[in-house]
């Protein structure tokens, strides 16, 4: 019985399932903030659980052995990442404009519990005021397996999982054809969409130099589970073929009867060998992989930096337009054919660049201006916002 081919088409069938018809399409954002205390101190995980509770209620909260990991109402969930990051996760809707209303709404719902217990909310792509190093990972069985697994891969993981926070937008897909063109035209548009949502003045307390660092940072993680998706811009690429991918990915742990369990360097292909995967499972081992575009049930697409509230709808809304407005075929046609290779090379470029970093052939400022045509308001706001960020680094430079 040939298990793992069963295995491979298991995880195929559960992408086919996200296929949605036209009308039905939708759009969600998921923002991870920084909680800030008056004497810019991150708050700890215990005064952070406290604020939540208190929000919240016991009813909405959930817990791993008595400790709260989230919370869930009808319209988001919140979660918090491993040094505390507060993420919301807003469930997909039709418009922006109703993930934006959830979002006000979840702000005034925390405001005065914040302000009562001096703090804050910050939006920013790393950490503003500690050092990665010295924050405590929440008690979270899946982040102390993480911290182990990553400092034995490259040198990032510990910036990664405590110092950093993003803005992650999902798209739907109708078919696979319709995946595959916006998947790769995600992964194509990756260096100039992490420019354009630039939001990190200082890693570590030392002012940022160089452009898009939480693209640097992820690039030096774990190269099997992060960047661009192996295979992925071949005219042969497909749900199989991203299956097959994350099939062979090591799991760092899984659930057995309930129990989580450290698996090292086993992959799912080694750890399942003898049985069939369950939907759980592969929707763990799918949450196990980083790229800078994933696939679950939807499109997800991961290389910005948290945003503060209007240029996070902006970014949200250039996605809409981008990818529902029509367009992909003629944006592809711009951008030409790149291959895995070039991606990774325009991403250097733009990391040491900046809008004259050179991307496919043209600079990448030209990329935006070519974008702008497709959503001329959210460009605007969020070119504005590239503005302050050059006048930023004209001053560190000087």
């Amino acid at each position: 019985m040939d298990l793992a081919g069963m295995n491979i088409r298991k995880i195929t069938d559960y992408f086919r399932a996200g296929c949605k018809e036209d009308y039905n399409r939708r759009i969600g954002v998921e923002i991870e903030h920084f909680v800030i205390k008056e004497d810019n101190t991150n708050a700890t995980y215990e005064e952070i659980a406290e604020l939540l509770e208190a929000v919240f209620g016991n009813e909405q909260c959930e817990y791993e052995q008595r400790s709260l990991l989230g919370c869930v109402t009808m319209e988001y969930a919140i979660s918090l990442e491993p040094a505390a990051q507060l993420e919301i996760s807003i469930f997909p809707r039709k418009t922006v404009q109703e993930l934006e209303q959830i979002y006000e709404g979840f702000l005034k719902r925390m405001e005065s519990y914040l302000g009562l217990r001096h703090m804050r909310l910050e939006t920013c792509g790393y950490q503003p005021y500690a050092k990665a190093a010295e924050l405590p990972l929440i008690p979270k069985r899946r982040y102390e397996y993480m911290d182990a697994y990553f400092k034995h891969t490259e040198t990032m993981g510990i910036r990664m999982m405590r110092g950093s926070a993003s803005t992650q937008v999902s798209i739907d897909y109708l078919n696979e054809q319709d995946f595959v063109k916006k998947f790769q035209l995600a992964q194509m548009l990756s260096p100039v969409l992490a420019l354009l949502t630039e939001n990190t003045a200082v890693i570590d307390g030392i002012p940022v130099k160089k452009h898009i660092p939480r693209t640097e940072i992820w690039n030096h993680v774990d190269k099997k589970r992060c960047g661009i998706v192996p295979g992925s811009m071949s005219e042969e690429f497909s749900f199989y073929t991203y299956a097959e991918y994350v099939y062979h990915v090591p799991l760092i742990f899984a659930k057995d009867h309930g129990i989580i369990m450290p698996t090292g360097e086993w992959s799912a292909a080694e750890y399942y060998r003898e049985r069939l995967m369950t939907e759980e499972e592969i929707e763990h081992m799918l949450s196990m992989v980083f790229p800078d575009v994933r696939l679950k049930n939807y499109i997800e697409i991961r290389m910005a930096d948290s945003l503060p509230k209007e240029e996070a709808f902006a970014y949200v809304s250039l996605i809409r337009d981008i990818f529902y407005g029509g367009n992909i075929t003629k944006i592809r046609r711009y951008l030409g054919n790149p291959t895995e290779e070039d991606i990774a090379q325009a991403k250097e470029n733009v990391i040491s660049y900046g809008e004259d970093g050179m991307v496919y052939g043209r600079k990448a400022g030209e990329i935006f201006a070519y974008l702008q045509q497709f959503s001329q308001e959210p460009m605007q706001k969020l070119l504005e916002k590239r503005r302050h960020q050059n006048e930023r680094d004209n001053q560190i430079d000087k």
